[in-house]
């Protein structure tokens, strides 16, 4: 049996994955400028501990409503019966988990969408078809979505 032509078949699909893989990975479909509130890292200051500064972040991305039932099981228990999104970037997210060179706990991520505010609750890197990030995110208790009247605008 010779193994030549095998081998050169793939190579050739060696080469196309490759491709794909490099154009799929600055895809942007459906992704859009959005914004998100982020709170730097606090530190102590004779002693007293300062809340570090709070920052508007423009991030990339797609977000659409969380409904299936695998993602939910992602949050804690006490949020998964709240308003979920989910969402993708190209950009990193955090979560409470995340940071804090010294064990501090750094704050979530809050993003601004459909004029309410969601806390970052899980986030997981990808690198299989390009890096980016996805994300679940819970609505705010406090902030009450406002109601859309009309048609649906596609923007």
């Amino acid at each position: 049996m010779n193994q030549k032509p095998l081998r050169q078949t793939i190579t050739k699909l060696e080469k196309v994955l490759s491709m794909i893989s490099g154009s799929l990975s600055n895809l942007t479909l459906g992704m859009k400028k959005r914004k998100l509130l982020r709170t730097d890292m606090g530190q102590y200051v004779k002693g007293r501990y300062v809340e570090g500064q709070r920052r508007v972040v423009t991030f990339i991305g797609n977000i659409q409503p969380a409904f299936s039932a695998q993602q939910t099981k992602l949050l804690p228990e006490g949020d998964r019966e709240k308003e979920i999104i989910w969402g993708s970037s190209k950009q990193w997210l955090y979560t409470a988990r995340s940071g804090g060179e010294g064990g501090e706990t750094l704050p979530p991520d809050y993003i601004a969408h459909e004029g309410c505010l969601w806390e970052v609750k899980w986030t997981m890197p990808y690198q299989n078809i390009g890096f980016h990030i996805e994300f679940l995110a819970v609505k705010v208790d406090k902030d009450i979505r406002p109601r859309k009247e009309g048609d649906i605008d596609a923007s």
